[in-house]
């Protein structure tokens, strides 16, 4: 059998019923076994029940109604709801009708009820379809898909959180109830980040867990605000805006609330999260903000069927207008967006998260070498040691890091950097390296969420190195330089960290006579090239 694939592939959002609307809420009985097949088609749903022994001969039957536990059942029963509601969704559209299976939500402003039960009781009855009687809500509080709804609020029912993980298997139910949840009760990746660890990366749905006692305080913080959970139905006539949070207690993970236009009061429709691990090891700050607005219009325009009327993102004009001008993720991010992009948030503190707010200012990282000092770093695959030289007081410099079990060239050459970050941390610098791997780092980390790795010693110099450019202050510039292309320039001081760490090179102490014959035998210089790089005379 061909799957026909979902046709409603997600629930429909209570927030988008207007505030204050009256609702009426109805239940199909039996709703698979009053929809009946085609007579051509019910020879092709025929069984047989065998007889116990053979003792009599074997009975067979056809179904005549839709199968339940068929593959394609329930997409032909939502199908043929849908069918059967259309007159009347053609009849009343000024009213908001909501089907998904067989739960169907009409509402309305001031609705008569019993006009339109009666009309839907007509209209479903012509098609075989009939209402559960018992399970009609006409008052609120409604309960429908899980949600418990007041005249202007929604919230989760009541949901029991199986807190005792003894395994693989619990720690994923607990995680799916979570995730369920977590856009109305709004638990953030924060709150999230001590029971990731649950998970891990076993397959085994046995392994055992335990929770420590980090976890179980996350688990009681998640707890009360799934106990404490409300979102707002939507205000008639006021348009959606996305909001982008960058507290402090946020400033690894972005979130968003969908909210209308309203600034008197701030209420929340419903909030928005970013997956808690990116796709890529590093994922820059302005990538962060792209995806961010990307989920954002994409959910509001899934929820309205309009773009969010104002996104506001927190960063200062000039970076913003410098963003607008040259990035192309942020371009991409805001293609034909017809609406207002803000930095000027409206003036509501109701919402704790929004009272320490983080503007992004201009990177500290340069686009353009800067007034400093410039530095050349370089690793040795076969010596196992990296090295940074620079040129100062009219001689070269350098300093030797011995490479520690396990690295690899990339690690070594991120030491080499990091000992640069560390050692002039209110220096302008110039970073001149020839791996194109720790260039390429250094410029998309500043304010980066960096995703964790296998390899241990790569995400704890990662990390080390964020913290630095995080915390730095004084401009810098990295760029790369293709290794042994010239004898000039820039060039000069990416040879002497190339031999720093070449395996032949076991002097740390600099003899520039010794220092140039061994440049000689590697890049074979000319006597005139090599007293001009090592400041030695000609005779």
């Amino acid at each position: 059998m061909q799957d026909m694939g979902a046709l409603q592939p997600g629930l429909p959002s209570p927030v988008m019923l207007p505030e204050h609307w009256d609702l009426l809420i109805i239940d199909l009985k039996d709703c698979f076994f009053t929809i009946p097949l085609h007579p051509d088609d019910a020879e092709k749903f025929a069984f047989t029940v065998p007889a116990t022994n053979k003792q009599e001969p074997a009975k067979r039957y056809q179904w005549v109604v839709l199968p339940q536990g068929m593959k394609n059942s329930p997409t032909l029963c939502q199908t043929f709801v849908a069918w059967a509601l259309q007159p009347f969704r053609q009849t009343h559209q000024s009213l908001l009708v909501y089907h998904y299976m067989d739960d169907i939500l009409i509402a309305g402003e001031k609705l008569d009820f019993t006009e339109i039960l009666q009309e839907l009781q007509h209209t479903l009855g012509s098609k075989n379809l009939h209402i559960a009687p018992e399970k009609v809500q006409r008052q609120c509080p409604w309960q429908y898909l899980g949600w418990t709804i007041t005249g202007s609020t929604v919230r989760p029912q009541k949901i029991k959180l199986h807190t005792e993980i003894n395994t693989l298997t619990d720690a994923q139910k607990l995680m799916g109830n979570i995730q369920w949840v977590r856009s109305i009760a709004g638990i953030t990746n924060d709150d999230l980040a001590p029971l990731m660890s649950l998970l891990g990366t076993s397959v085994n749905a046995n392994s055992r867990r335990q929770l420590t006692p980090e976890q179980k305080l996350a688990l009681e913080k998640v707890t009360d605000k799934i106990l404490t959970a409300t979102v707002q139905r939507k205000i008639t006539g006021l348009p959606l805006r996305l909001l982008i949070v960058n507290s402090s207690a946020q400033r690894k993970h972005l979130l968003g609330l969908i909210i209308p236009q309203n600034d008197n009061d701030l209420k929340i429709l419903e909030w928005i999260f970013l997956s808690f691990q990116s796709k890529n090891t590093i994922c820059t700050r302005i990538e962060l903000f792209a995806n961010m607005i990307i989920k954002g219009r994409k959910r509001i325009i899934d929820m309205a069927g309009r773009e969010p009327d104002v996104i506001y993102i927190p960063i200062v004009q000039d970076y913003l207008n410098w963003l607008l001008t040259t990035s192309e993720t942020f371009q991409i991010a805001l293609a034909e967006y017809p609406g207002t992009l803000s930095n000027a948030y409206p003036p509501t503190k109701f919402l704790p998260i929004l009272q320490d707010q983080t503007f992004e200012e201009i990177p500290v990282r340069s686009e353009t070498p800067v007034e400093g000092l410039t530095v050349f770093t370089d690793a040795g695959r076969k010596s196992k040691r990296a090295a940074a030289t620079w040129y100062t007081d009219s001689q070269w410099k350098h300093h030797i890091l011995q490479g520690h079990l396990g690295d690899s060239l990339q690690t070594l050459e991120l030491r080499a950097v990091l000992w640069v970050f560390q050692q002039w941390p209110e220096t302008p610098l110039n970073i001149v390296s020839d791996s194109l791997y720790v260039v390429g780092t250094v410029q998309r980390l500043e304010r980066a969420m960096v995703k964790m790795v296998k390899n241990a010693t790569l995400y704890m110099l990662l990390m080390q190195l964020l913290h630095l450019l995080n915390q730095r202050l004084t401009p810098y510039f990295i760029t790369h330089i293709r290794s042994h292309q010239f004898q000039y320039g820039l060039s000069i001081g990416n040879n002497n960290a190339d031999q720093l760490v070449a395996a032949t090179w076991t002097n740390h102490t600099i003899n520039l006579f010794e220092q140039a014959r061994l440049s000689h035998d590697f890049f074979h210089q000319s006597a005139r090239v090599l007293a001009r790089q090592f400041n030695l005379p000609i005779t």
